[in-house]
């Protein structure tokens, strides 16, 4: 361990500009204590009021994840807009237009998934130190908040739209690359939403 340590540190050194992070769901799962994106979605299920159960959906997916939450979604639809239980969530965007049948899907997700918003204290000297690395931004899959709370001073940008089309300076910036629950419409989780991912990567 000493040995990549020194040898990683060289390779830095050599490089003469400061890393970017490129961080996944497992510093999520670690410090907000957030479920793997499977585990994430059959919890989920249980607060969409689904005609059928959650092992209907996985089974018809066959292990495909971006088509489990299509067929999540699909299905949750009609029930968001006609189920007392959603009054709340209509309310609130009764003002914004939902172009898509999967916007209510993702307007309950990001609600579900800011629930998870409380450190870990038992990984608190982690996250400290996280705060203090030196690093030019980051580039994130992570849909959840903990990075802007823990680099505050960050500028965020959401999807691959504000990306593009935003003065960038490439430094002290989040790249929310597959949205954020902020902006529950730009979230990726289904099928359609990496097929359109995909085609406007380049």
């Amino acid at each position: 361990m000493a040995d990549f340590k020194k040898d990683f540190a060289n390779h830095i050194n050599v490089i003469g500009t400061n890393p970017y992070l490129f961080i996944g769901s497992g510093l999520s799962r670690r410090y907000l204590n957030m479920p793997t994106w499977l585990n994430l979605l059959k919890d989920f299920s249980e607060k969409l009021l689904l005609q059928k159960g959650f092992g209907y959906y996985d089974s018809k997916s066959e292990g495909n994840l971006p088509e489990l939450a299509s067929l999540m979604a699909s299905e949750f639809h009609e029930t968001w807009w006609t189920n007392p239980a959603f009054s709340d969530s209509r309310k609130e965007y009764e003002n914004k237009r939902i172009g898509s049948q999967e916007i209510p899907f993702k307007i309950e997700l990001s609600k579900f998934v800011s629930n998870h918003k409380d450190f870990q204290e038992d990984y608190s000297e982690e996250i400290e130190l996280l705060k203090k690395v030196v690093i030019d931004g980051i580039i994130t899959t992570n849909w959840d908040t903990f990075l802007e709370a823990t680099f505050s001073d960050y500028k965020t940008y959401i999807g691959q739209e504000q990306l593009l089309f935003s003065e960038n300076i490439s430094i002290g910036e989040i790249y929310k690359i597959h949205g954020c629950v902020t902006s529950p419409e730009s979230i990726i989780v289904s099928s359609n939403d990496y097929a359109n991912f995909k085609k406007r990567n380049a």
